[in-house]
């Protein structure tokens, strides 16, 4: 039997994930006689948060495993995901000229922002902070004079991540499990910008979508004195925010900062060329022949840790430091062992069953449309997992697969044949994800199945020439 596996990557441009919240209610209102301004100009307004909502925005982000919901799940908001998974973090520096990563996050730092499980969550956060009265040159009551009354002007800068991790010793930025995904923070005691650190799960199972909070597009920062936006600074950092109207918020948009790879497969029978159209369907019984994955490994230069500043510089795009290595392969493995395997393609699950127990499921790589490779078969089986990789070049990947070609033949001693199959495939162009942040990649793994062919040629009779005589003695009487 003649084997033979395509690869197909397929492209899927993800889109930017945003997340909406409620406004909260100052608890002193301005009365009849007072103006607006004036009351602004001393009031205690607190600092409230808001999210600018996408259409149907979904993200995996958040705790380890699967909770977001996919294929004929009700339709969720990407809002309400957050919410499921423990809301965002929010680091807050307060200054008297504009931020320049010389201060320390002494306003807010790690803040837990978390949101009530609906479609459009209400936010709260505690302690409340409140925002700054001097906020400018001319108090807002006094603007009718000439004279300039105080100098004095006070910011907020305001970064996010999500999703919320706590820390356990925030002079360090430790936190509880630094095994994988978010592993720490910078420290809460040191000037400069706020980043979070990042450890690549080569499993898939404990992969955490990590996002980060910038201005949403068109968005108008709704200070008392002046609106702070503008076309420059969409997806841009939320720094230098002056004190806000009483129902102001602090609006993030939520990026994503990592690439997202998966793994599918399907088999194809007696294909000739990738992407034959002659496409192998186990449930035909009259086949007889069913196929089961044992381990799959993708070997690439996959960045194993990472750091990612929130004060990014570019519009929409992370700031990752200190990504290392970034030279060096690493393997990605999909097994039994492993417990991210598909059970319904896993060949210890079913390809050591009595021949009988093979044919009576719908289990194995037995339909032409591509299947999942991955699940967390520990937590949520529907779902997939995927790989959450650092946006890197990955170089020359290399694609190795065990898979079992199980047939039913009543001939044989053990009522089947079984067949190992050991491939590799080298995808030598490889795979440059350094811009991937935001994007979903498929890797479609095909397996080319060949059917073993008998027939029969029967050689014609050939006369040899001349006869050969042969003289028999004379009969005697």
């Amino acid at each position: 039997m003649k084997e033979k596996m395509f690869f197909r990557l397929v492209l899927v441009a993800g889109a930017a994930t945003m997340l909406a919240a409620c406004t909260s209610e100052s608890e002193n209102g301005p009365s009849a006689n007072i103006s607006y301004e004036s009351i602004a100009a001393t009031q205690q307004v607190p600092v409230t948060f808001g999210t600018y909502l996408g259409e149907q925005a979904i993200t995996r982000s958040g705790a380890w495993g699967t909770i977001s919901p996919y294929g004929t799940a009700p339709v969720v908001t990407a809002n309400q995901v957050l919410a499921n998974k423990g809301g965002f973090g929010v680091f807050a520096y307060y200054t008297n000229a504009a931020y320049d990563s010389s201060t320390k996050p002494d306003f807010m730092y790690d803040q837990l922002v978390s949101g009530t499980d609906v479609a459009s969550p209400v936010w709260s956060y505690s302690p409340i902070k409140y925002w700054p009265n001097d906020f400018a040159a001319v108090p807002v009551d006094q603007q009718t004079t000439t004279a300039a009354q105080g100098s004095k002007i006070s910011y907020l800068s305001f970064f996010a991540y999500a999703p919320y991790v706590a820390t356990t010793d925030a002079s360090n930025g430790y936190v509880a499990d630094a095994s994988y995904g978010i592993t720490g923070f910078s420290h809460n005691d040191v000037n400069g910008d706020p980043t979070v650190s990042y450890k690549f799960d080569p499993t898939g199972k404990k992969s955490v979508d990590l996002l980060w909070g910038v201005r949403a597009a068109s968005v108008v920062d709704p200070s008392v004195v002046g609106a702070q936006t503008g076309a420059t600074k969409a997806g841009m950092p939320l720094t230098d925010l002056k004190k806000q109207e009483i129902d102001g918020k602090v609006l993030f948009k939520f990026d994503h900062a990592l690439a997202r790879l998966g793994l599918t497969v399907r088999a194809a029978n007696d294909q000739t060329s990738a992407g034959g159209n002659d496409l192998y369907d186990g449930l035909d019984d009259a086949k007889n022949t069913k196929i089961f994955i044992e381990t799959v490994t993708v070997t690439g230069q996959f960045p194993e840790t990472g750091t990612l500043n929130l004060n990014n510089t570019a519009a929409d795009q992370p700031r990752w430091t200190s990504v290392t290595p970034t030279t060096t392969n690493k393997t990605l493995s999909i097994s039994y062992a492993n417990g991210n395997l598909n059970p319904e393609l896993d060949y210890y699950k079913y390809g050591v069953e009595n021949v009988d127990g093979i044919f009576t499921n719908n289990a194995g790589v037995i339909t032409a449309s591509e299947t999942d490779l991955m699940v967390n078969t520990t937590d949520d089986p529907n779902n997939p997992l995927y790989f959450m990789v650092i946006p890197n070049n990955l170089g020359s990947v290399v694609i190795n697969i065990i898979y079992h070609v199980i047939t039913k033949d009543d001939n044989l001693a053990s009522g089947y044949s079984n067949i190992t199959n050991n491939i590799t495939k080298t995808i030598d162009s490889g795979l440059d994800l350094s811009a991937g942040y935001g994007k979903a990649y498929t890797l479609n793994l095909v397996l080319g199945v060949t059917s073993v062919k008998v027939t029969a040629d029967v050689a014609p009779w050939t006369d040899v020439a001349p006869a050969t005589t042969v003289d028999l003695p004379l009969n005697v009487n």
